[in-house]
């Protein structure tokens, strides 16, 4: 028996809006699994050091088996360009062995511009297949 879609989410511990917009927009049937880092306001801290914690994370959703996990914090997904987006997606991938609910586009695809993640757009239309 397959099981339902599902989304991990990794959201900062201060995030109130992510829930209710999920649990509002998702297909029927979708299911929405939250944990929470403390990574936000006098809590950020640099990738190196909050690595461990992300690592904790990814590996505690992976439990429910998600269809996909997602790193729901542009601040810190985003300070550094793409090269940091892609560490964390790296890291939420290794630690879970879960799709991160990033495609890396080929080197000469990517502008400047544009971040390695897909959007909310491919990861609905994934989950309502």
């Amino acid at each position: 028996m397959v099981p339902p879609p599902s989304i991990g989410l990794i959201i900062p511990s201060a995030n109130r809006l992510t829930e209710p917009q999920f649990n509002t927009y998702l297909p029927a049937g979708v299911g929405a699994y939250v944990t929470r880092l403390r990574m936000a306001g006098k809590y950020r801290k640099p990738l190196a050091e909050l690595k461990p914690q992300l690592i904790e994370a990814a590996e505690a959703l992976s439990d429910i088996k998600p269809s996909v996990i997602v790193f729901h914090c542009t601040a810190n997904s985003m300070e550094s360009g793409l090269a940091h987006e892609k560490a964390i997606v790296d890291i939420i991938e290794q630690a879970s062995g879960s799709d991160p609910g990033v495609r890396p586009r080929r080197h000469q695809e990517t502008r400047a511009d544009q971040p390695l993640c897909a959007g909310h757009q491919s990861a609905r239309s994934e989950l309502s297949e």
